[in-house]
């Protein structure tokens, strides 16, 4: 099914902004090296490292100092949590039904969010790796940038993943300090190899992480 991005959501999203990133900043104290690189006008595909249930809002903060919403794709079993689902597709994010012939249904919608000047955001590991190393990456992401000619920024995050991460009891502590890195935009050419260009996409992404990694420690 084709989603439609219309101003309701827009109006939902700011509402969950106003309401969410007070509570996050209050335990998370987010840091952003590159924040220029994320245009604050313009079609552009977020493409980061998942390392822990905070990534969304770490992107998120980003996105609104940047005055910019971001359409996430995110696992269609999040869409069937009673309120959750009703949530996050009122607020414009996209569901993936991930392992099925209907996943690239998803990059149809990716598609039409940007071509209508959009962010969406990626996560091309599909899930959370427990040991917190990169995961071989999937190929949609860069699939969608050959496709519409759109940049693709790397972001790397790392700092406050002990806050909430996959299959442990959550640590919340206050104002935990989190890196969040930004890369260069870079665009992959019509025809271009996708099995090289995934490669280069999980370079750069190891890259933005190991940046992110060393001003958490520094």
């Amino acid at each position: 099914m084709l989603l439609r991005m219309h101003k309701y959501s827009s109006i939902m999203y700011r509402i969950a902004q106003a309401i969410l990133m007070p509570i996050y900043s209050l335990f998370v104290k987010t840091k952003i090296e590159g924040e220029h690189f994320l245009p604050k006008e313009g079609p552009a595909i977020i493409v980061s490292n998942h390392i822990s249930f905070i990534d969304p809002f770490a992107i998120g903060y980003l996105c609104r100092r940047r005055r910019r919403q971001i359409h996430f794709l995110a696992k269609r079993e999040l869409f069937s949590i009673p309120f959750v689902g009703w949530f996050i597709k009122t607020c414009g994010q996209i569901p993936v039904e991930r392992h099925t012939s209907k996943a690239s249904e998803s990059l149809i919608n990716a598609e039409y969010a940007l071509k209508d000047s959009r962010l969406v955001g990626i996560y091309p590991e599909s899930t959370m790796p427990e040991d917190l190393v990169q995961l071989p990456i999937k190929t949609g992401a860069v699939r969608l940038a050959i496709k519409t000619g759109v940049p693709i920024i790397v972001v790397g995050t790392w700092g406050a993943q002990d806050f909430w991460r996959k299959n442990k009891f959550p640590k919340p502590r206050f104002r935990q300090s989190h890196w969040v890195i930004v890369t260069k935009p870079y665009t992959l050419l019509e025809g271009a190899d996708v099995e090289e260009s995934r490669e280069q996409l999980a370079e750069k992404m190891r890259v933005a992480t190991s940046i992110a990694k060393e001003k958490v420690v520094s």
